[in-house]
C-alpha cells in the first residue's frame, strides 16, 4: 500500500456553537422557513428523492418554484447521493436533466414508439440524470468489490477511505465534483463553499495557502441561470466509546459546506479520550490535529480539507460493511489474491458469470443483515477501522484540545435517525418540515398497536410504519407480538442506539399513525399517505435540539411536521396506460415489480424502468395529489 499524502497544511478554522440558525450562514427569501428531509435507503431513497425534488421544482408557490424557496435540505445516506451533486451541480447537465422531466402518468410508456416523446419512455433516462448512476452496470456489489480491491492494490487507497472513494467515483465524478484518488498524491484536495464571496470572506482571508485548491460552489452561484439551492446538511454519525458498555455508541454529526460537527453533547469519548460535541468547526478543519485553540478559533494541521466526498461518503457508509465482507471472501482464494497484487486486471479470467452470481447471492445475505435485519448496530460499532471499510478521521470540535492524533471511526447517518428530521430541528429558524419517507416498509394494518406507559394498548393504533419514525416520539420500532413499546423503562429495547433520539411528545405518535392511515384511504391507498401535525419539540441535549412550542420554551410556536410516506397510490395507478400497468403488476399484490415502490435497500442496481416508475410516482404525489395542497400551504408568507 502506498502512503497517504504527506505534506500537511496548517489552517485556521472558526468554530460555531448553539444556538444555530440557517440565516447565520445563508440568507434568502424562504417564506414559511421550510426544511426538507430526504431519508436514507440507498438507490431507492436517491431515485424517490429525485422525483420529490422534481415535484417541488415544478410546484408553483408565491409565483415561483417551491424548491427554490426551501430553506434547508437534510439528506441522510442514500438521500445524500442525490442532494450533494444536486447542490453543487456543474458542467453541461441542466437541472431538468439531473432531476428528470415531469410527465403525467397517463403519458408514460414502457418503450419508445412512434409519436411518443423519448422522455415519456420508462426505459429511457437522460444524459446527466442521477438515476443513470443507479442503472449503470458498475453500480452493483460485484464490480464494487473489484473496485475496492483495485483501489487498495493499485492506488494505495487505505480502508478508511475506500468507501468514500468508491461511492464518489460513481456519484460525484460524472458531475465534475470528484477527481478520483491520485496515485502519486493520494487523497484529492478540494474546497466546498456557497459562493466566491463566502469563500474569500470566511476561508481564504484566514487561509491564503488554500487559494490554489479546486473549489466547488453552489450550482446557482456558479451559474445564475440555475434554480436557487437550499442550505445543505448531510447527516452522519461518529462512534464514541463508553467504558461501561461493550458496544460503542454513536453521536449525530451534521456536515455542511459551512461547518461540520456534533452539535449535541453525547455521552462517551472519541479515540483520543475526549468528550466530543458542543459545536462545530469549518469543514476544511474538521479532520486534523489541533495545534492551538484560542478565542478566535483553532489552528489545525490537516492532510487535506474535509470536503464533499467525505460528507457524502460518511453519510452513506452502511453499505461499506457488506462490501468489506465480500472482499474478504473473494480474497480467501489464493489464486485470486495473487492475481490482484498491484491491481485488478481489466478482464480477470477468474471473474466468471458464476462467480459474479455467487457474489450477488452473498451480497443479498450480508447486506440484508446489515441494513434491514440487524436488531442493533453491533456490526458497525464494534469493528475497528483497521479491520473494516470504516471511515475514520481525526475528529475536531470547538473544544478539542491540542495534540490528539488518533482517528475516530464514523458511521452512516441513518443508523441513528434515518429520517433527517432531528438534524433540521437543530436550526431554530426551521418552522416547517417536509419529511419524505421513502422506506422499504409499506404502510399497513398491524396486529397490535401502540402501548402507553402502563403497557395498555391505545385504541385505533394498529397501524404499521417504518421503524425509522417511532423513535422520534420515544417509541421502539414495531415488534411482532408486542406492538409499539416505549423506550423508557425497557431494559432490552430493539434498536437501542435510537433510544436517545426522541424530539416529539410520545402522545403524538398515535396521531401520526392515524393521520397517515386516514389520508391513504383507510387502507385503500387511494391517495398518498400524508400527515400534517403541529408538534411541540422536546429539548434533547445529546442532539443539540432545543425545546419549542411548550410552556417555558423560548419559542412558543410548535413545529409543523408533514410526513409524506411513499407507497402505492390507486389514483396514480388508474391513470397509467395498460402497458405500464402490466409492468407495475396488480395493485394489491405488493410483490410485483420488486415490491414497487418499496424496493429493498440492498437492491442498489435498479434498471431504468424501475428508476423512472419510482421517480414519476414520487413527483406526482408532490404535484398532483391530495399531498400537493398540504405541501403548498407550508410556503405561505
Amino acid at each position: 500500500m502506498k502512503s497517504d499524502r504527506s505534506d500537511p497544511l496548517t489552517i485556521r478554522a472558526r468554530t460555531f456553537t448553539l444556538p444555530l440558525r440557517v440565516e447565520d450562514f445563508l440568507v434568502a427569501d424562504t417564506p414559511g422557513n421550510v426544511g426538507v428531509a430526504l431519508c436514507g435507503g440507498g438507490s431507492r431513497a436517491m431515485c424517490a428523492g429525485m422525483g420529490q425534488l422534481r415535484g417541488l421544482d415544478a410546484l408553483q408557490v408565491n409565483g415561483r418554484s417551491a424548491l427554490s424557496q426551501v430553506k434547508a435540505i437534510c439528506a441522510v445516506s442514500g438521500g445524500s447521493w442525490l442532494a450533494v451533486p444536486y447542490t453543487f451541480l456543474s458542467g453541461d447537465t441542466s437541472d431538468e436533466d439531473f432531476l428528470g422531466p415531469l410527465v403525467p402518468p397517463e403519458q408514460l410508456r414502457p418503450v419508445k414508439a412512434p409519436g411518443i416523446p423519448r422522455d415519456h419512455c420508462l426505459a429511457w433516462l437522460r444524459d446527466g440524470n442521477i438515476g443513470r448512476v443507479a442503472a449503470s452496470p458498475g453500480f452493483h456489489p460485484a464490480p464494487w468489490t473489484l473496485q475496492v480491491i483495485d483501489q487498495g492494490e493499485r492506488l494505495g487507497v487505505p480502508d478508511r477511505m475506500a468507501w468514500q472513494t468508491l461511492v464518489s467515483s460513481h456519484l460525484l465524478t460524472p458531475y465534475g465534483l470528484y477527481d478520483g484518488w491520485q496515485e502519486a498524491a493520494g487523497e484529492p484536495p478540494s474546497l466546498a463553499a456557497h459562493s466566491m464571496n463566502q469563500l474569500q470572506r470566511d476561508v481564504l482571508a484566514d487561509n491564503p495557502a488554500l487559494a490554489d485548491l479546486p473549489v466547488h460552489l453552489y450550482a446557482d452561484q456558479r451559474d445564475p441561470t440555475r434554480a436557487r439551492r437550499p442550505f445543505l446538511i448531510c447527516q452522519g454519525a461518529m462512534m464514541v466509546e463508553r467504558p461501561e458498555q461493550e458496544m460503542r455508541a454513536l453521536a449525530e454529526v451534521l456536515m455542511t459546506p459551512f461547518f461540520c460537527g456534533i452539535m449535541g453533547q453525547p455521552e462517551g469519548v472519541d479515540a483520543n479520550g475526549e468528550a466530543p460535541g458542543g459545536g462545530a468547526v469549518q469543514p476544511f478543519g474538521f479532520a486534523g490535529v489541533v495545534q492551538e485553540r484560542d478565542a478566535a478559533g483553532l489552528t489545525v494541521e490537516v492532510a487535506r480539507p474535509f470536503t464533499l466526498y467525505d460528507m457524502m461518503g460518511v453519510s452513506s457508509a452502511f453499505l461499506a460493511e457488506p462490501i468489506r465482507n465480500l472482499r474478504g471472501r473473494l480474497l480467501e482464494d489464493p489464486e485470486i489474491r495473487e492475481s490482484v497484487q498491484g491491481g485488478v486486471p481489466d478482464a480477470p479470467s477468474w471473474f466468471t458469470p458464476q462467480l459474479r452470481q455467487h457474489l450477488e447471492q452473498q451480497w443479498e445475505e450480508l447486506a440484508a443483515d446489515a441494513v434491514e435485519g440487524a436488531a442493533d448496530t453491533r456490526a458497525v460499532t464494534t469493528v475497528s477501522g483497521s479491520e473494516a471499510l470504516v471511515a475514520a478521521y481525526n475528529y475536531v470540535g470547538p473544544h478539542t484540545t491540542p495534540g490528539g492524533a488518533a482517528r475516530t471511526d464514523f458511521a452512516d447517518g441513518g443508523v441513528l435517525d434515518n429520517t433527517g428530521v432531528t438534524s433540521l430541528l437543530v436550526f431554530e429558524d426551521i418552522d416547517h418540515i417536509v419529511a419524505f419517507q421513502n422506506t422499504f416498509e409499506p404502510l399497513a394494518e398491524a396486529a397490535l398497536g401502540v402501548l402507553d406507559a402502563d403497557g395498555a394498548e391505545i385504541p385505533h393504533s394498529r397501524i404499521f410504519v417504518s421503524g425509522q419514525l417511532p423513535p422520534l416520539f420515544g417509541y421502539q420500532p414495531y415488534r411482532e407480538g408486542i406492538g409499539y413499546r416505549l423506550y423508557a423503562g425497557d431494559p432490552e429495547p430493539v434498536k437501542p442506539e435510537r433510544g436517545h433520539h426522541q424530539v416529539f411528545e410520545s402522545s403524538a405518535f398515535v396521531s401520526l399513525l392515524q393521520a397517515l392511515w386516514r389520508s391513504s384511504g383507510e387502507g385503500a391507498f387511494s391517495q398518498p399517505a400524508t400527515a400534517r401535525l403541529a408538534l411541540r419539540v422536546l429539548a434533547n441535549p445529546s442532539l443539540g435540539v432545543r425545546g419549542r412550542g411548550g410552556e417555558g420554551d423560548a419559542n412558543p410556536e410548535p413545529v409543523t411536521l408533514v410526513v409524506c410516506y411513499l407507497g402505492r397510490v390507486q389514483a396514480w395507478y388508474e391513470r397509467l396506460h395498460p402497458s405500464v400497468r402490466r409492468i407495475h403488476g396488480a395493485f394489491d399484490d405488493l410483490t410485483t415489480c420488486d415490491g414497487f415502490p418499496c424496493y429493498s435497500t440492498i437492491h442498489i442496481n435498479l434498471d431504468p424502468v424501475r428508476v423512472n416508475l419510482l421517480a414519476h410516482l414520487a413527483a406526482w404525489c408532490v404535484t398532483d395529489s391530495d399531498q400537493t395542497d398540504v405541501i403548498r400551504a407550508l410556503f405561505a408568507p
